[in-house]
């Protein structure tokens, strides 16, 4: 084998035990795990029952895509993982830690950097987002291909170590976490924005949705309420006291204009992005198909 064939053969390996490398203050997420109910905006821990699934029983998600079908078997998850989950991918960046390694994570650390609240309420907080995870398993059905199963943590246990400001827990992303990039692309998720989102869980939803579109189309709220994993009972009260104030969040972004249209009533109400953050790789697909156009 030549000197250029081994090269890129270690280059493709290397790339296999990491995830893609983020810009700072950026995380990635494979669009599988986005816009659709894996981690719903089923609203704060403090106002919403933990939904615990028990023995194997595998959930559908429910999910836009025609491309594959998408399972969990684990405890409801919500957009408050997913932030948590964001945090953790960057570690495991090229030229950082390999998938498959142990991270020892420092609780008041990890509470004091990231939240900047430590205390006895943010702890419990944080040890039962980091304990719903450990517990959810995602399975993938795409046709003429096996199933992709991936844990979204892996490791030897849950079990917190230590006591007081001293507490850690050991935390590993399984290696086949990488196959998930592949299966519908992935997409680079801004921290400082979601963080600046706060708790608002459909805010968070709509910021990870959007973070997939280079040039996002309309959608309806019905859409949202649906592919979200809403689970409230009363559709137009949802829109005006759920969603809108989650698309108001948006105001507060130079960067995002998004919009509410209620021309033909709340029941059929629209939800338009005019203007948001791309990437440097969707800039690149804007400029392309901007080329096909002229």
């Amino acid at each position: 084998m030549s000197s250029g064939a081994e090269a890129i053969k270690k280059r493709a390996e290397l790339c296999k035990s990491h995830l893609p490398t983020c810009f700072n203050g950026y995380s990635a997420l494979p669009n599988a795990f986005s816009g659709n109910s894996l981690f719903g905006a089923t609203g704060g821990r403090s106002k919403s029952k933990t939904i615990v699934r028990e023995g194997n029983a595998q959930i559908q998600i429910k999910s836009a895509s025609k491309q594959y079908q998408i399972f969990y078997i684990g405890e409801q998850l919500a957009q408050s993982e997913l932030s948590f989950y964001l945090k953790l991918i960057p570690l495991y960046g090229l030229g950082r830690m390999k998938l498959g390694e142990n991270i020892w994570i420092k609780l008041h650390e990890f509470l004091r950097e990231n939240y900047g609240t430590v205390n006895a309420t943010a702890y419990r907080t944080l040890e039962e987002k980091i304990i719903r995870l450990y517990s959810a398993e995602v399975i993938i059905i795409r046709p003429d291909m096996p199933p992709y199963h991936c844990r979204l943590i892996s490791g030897r246990s849950q079990i917190f170590a230590g006591k007081g400001n001293k507490k850690m827990i050991e935390i590993t992303l399984d290696p086949v976490l990488h196959e998930a990039f592949k299966i519908d692309g992935f997409s680079f998720i801004n921290l400082t924005e979601r963080s600046n989102l706060g708790n608002n869980q459909v805010a968070l939803w709509l910021h990870s949705y959007y973070a997939r579109h280079a040039k996002p189309h309309p959608v309806t709220a019905k859409f949202i309420y649906k592919h979200s994993g809403s689970s409230a009972k009363d559709f137009v009260r949802w829109v005006r006291c759920t969603l809108a104030p989650a698309v108001d969040k948006f105001n507060a972004f130079n960067d995002w204009r998004l919009f509410l249209d209620y021309q033909d009533g709340v029941e059929e109400a629209k939800l338009y992005c005019y203007q948001k953050p791309t990437s440097s790789s969707q800039q690149k697909y804007l400029t392309k198909e901007n080329e096909k156009i002229e």
